[in-house]
């Protein structure tokens, strides 16, 4: 069964914040009131802060978190580990997904040099979902404590650049992977 991948592109930082200001004030100055996506979106305003970025647990609605993450300018990629059961697997659809050129692909010193390359994805950072990562997580510890050591480096490094670059890991309701919950505003 062939895993789905879905980057998502939105508006400039600019653009949303631009709609925040005109929902919230008409002419005189008048308040209008601001929507609750606006809301939404004022609260997630700390996924553009590279010192933030790291792994963590998702703790939100992905697709929300998405919205916000867009509009801030950044890049979301989804990663389905659902069917991960090694590192090839994890790294195939990682790979995958992020569209590593070959070079970049096959083993962990290789991905983690692409996640620090990234020059084919650009963007003002980057956010990666891992989807339904219970089982690689649960059943694979090990595993799944490795790859995430070149998303903790990745982040690191791009913290440096001035980039935010998080990985969230998802789940079921009320499962926790062992990482931190994800910060909040």
């Amino acid at each position: 069964m062939k895993s789905r991948t879905r980057v998502v592109w939105h508006a400039s930082p600019d653009r949303i914040a631009n709609l925040c200001l005109s929902a919230a004030t008409l002419e005189h100055g008048r308040s209008a009131g601001i929507t609750s996506l606006e809301n939404a979106l004022n609260k997630m305003h700390w996924l553009s802060e590279p010192a933030r970025a790291g792994v963590f647990q998702l703790a939100a609605d992905a697709r929300g978190l998405a919205s916000a993450a867009a509009a801030s300018g950044l890049m979301v990629i989804y990663i389905d580990i659902g069917h991960a059961h090694d590192k090839e697997d994890f790294l195939d659809e990682a790979s995958r997904a992020m569209r590593f050129p070959e070079r970049f692909a096959g083993d962990w010193n290789a991905f983690a040099g692409g996640l620090k390359d990234l020059s084919w994805l650009r963007a003002k950072g980057w956010v990666v979902i891992l989807e339904k990562s219970k089982h690689f997580c649960g059943g694979h510890g090990h595993e799944f404590k490795e790859a995430m050591e070149p998303m903790l480096a990745a982040a690191e490094h791009w913290r440096g650049q001035g980039k935010p670059f998080w990985t969230l890991i998802g789940g079921p309701d009320g499962w926790k992977s062992g990482w931190p919950d994800m910060p909040s505003a």
